[in-house]
């Protein structure tokens, strides 16, 4: 179950598949993007040239569906019970913000550094598998080593 989302002609775009249905899009000459949300989770932004005729898609939240975006259309492989279109607004957008790095990253780096050193891997709580000498070293993220 999927449907497919292609522009069209007269500022249009079409809904085939779970739904069929043709939307008008809010265009605006200023503004030449809408968006697409559908009851999966996506988010979808559409880019208008009217003078062309021409539509491309950018998947901005992947839902729960698979994505395909081709020349002119677009595909989300999952059972999609409603579609809606709006006009562009960058409020609607989720703030994109900087990752952070992965602990498991850090855990190997650490390791190594400690072994490259000779220095005694960090532990949990202060005691070492097999050991519980005064001498070990507790890493402050609880995670064990060595």
């Amino acid at each position: 179950m999927s449907i497919t989302i292609t522009g069209q002609p007269g500022q249009r775009i079409a809904v085939a598949g779970d739904i069929t249905k043709t939307l008008r899009v809010p265009y605006d000459e200023v503004e030449e993007r809408f968006l697409l949300a559908a009851s999966d989770g996506s988010l979808i932004e559409g880019r208008l040239e009217a003078e062309k005729d021409r539509f491309d898609f950018r998947v901005v939240v992947d839902g729960a569906g698979i994505s395909r975006v081709g020349h002119g259309e677009l595909t989300l492989d999952w059972r999609v019970e409603w579609v809606t279109i709006a006009p562009y607004d960058a409020g609607a957008l989720p703030e994109r913000s900087p990752m952070p790095l992965p602990l498991f990253d850090l855990a190997v780096w650490l390791v190594a550094l400690f072994n490259a050193r000779g220095a005694p891997a960090p532990v949990e709580r202060g005691r070492r598998m097999g050991s519980a000498g005064p001498d070990e070293h507790v890493f402050s993220a609880g995670l064990r080593f060595g």
